[in-house]
């Protein structure tokens, strides 16, 4: 177990340190989602087109379902919004590309470089 501090308000409302135990992940839960991945790799050389999606999306289901699942429950925050922040940027992010591959395509440079250019700011800055 490692110790962090975090910042959290007392009941006046002021921040102090709070020490926080958080035990490291199992190598168990490490290595069987690396294996995971590994996996997924060599399976698109078996399963092509929209089929490797069903396979990859429900392997990776099962494995959560297995491993993950199973862990003792703690008290989290709501992270709705930020879930929504970050959803809403990976739209805006593929629908950027797109525009920019499939409207703008190899003919016209400009467009591609300037869409494409903008899907990559915003991928990397949006999230900061």
């Amino acid at each position: 177990m490692r110790t962090i501090g975090t910042r959290a308000p007392d009941r006046q409302g002021r921040l102090h340190r709070e020490l926080v135990r958080r035990r490291p992940p199992s190598r168990f839960r490490y290595g069987a989602w690396v294996a995971s991945v590994a996996l997924a790799i060599l399976a698109m050389e078996l399963v092509g087109g929209p089929a490797y999606l069903v396979v990859v999306t429900v392997s990776g289901l099962a494995l959560y379902v297995m491993v993950e699942a199973h862990r003792p429950a703690r008290p989290t925050p709501s992270r709705g919004p930020e879930l929504l922040v970050v959803v809403g940027l990976y739209v805006v992010v593929v629908a950027l590309l797109s525009v920019a591959f499939r409207g703008f395509g190899t003919e016209r440079t400009v467009g591609l470089f300037l869409g494409f250019g903008l899907a990559l700011v915003i991928g990397v800055a949006g999230p900061v």
